[in-house]
């Protein structure tokens, strides 16, 4: 495994500028929600994190193992 960044200030800095990056310059949402399933959402610096479940987001049902999105109904387009 090879160690990007490391720290707290070290890991929002990179997020934020990431989100900055896609946003065209606008600062990353922090947020903890919980969805219509009842599982933790974690949006840090317009990033989101999930474990291991599915969800409903934005019309799409999308099963995550570790974060990692395995499966969406309907198929995500390229």
């Amino acid at each position: 495994m090879t160690n990007l960044f490391e720290g707290k200030e070290a890991v929002l800095k990179h997020l934020e500028e990431e989100a900055r990056k896609r946003t065209g310059g606008k600062d990353g949402v922090y947020a903890l929600r919980v969805d219509d399933a009842g599982t933790l959402v974690a949006i840090i610096a317009g990033h989101i994190f999930v474990g291991t479940g599915t969800t409903t987001w934005g019309g799409q049902k999308m099963t995550l193992v570790n974060g990692v999105l395995v499966h969406a109904d309907p198929p995500l387009k390229p």
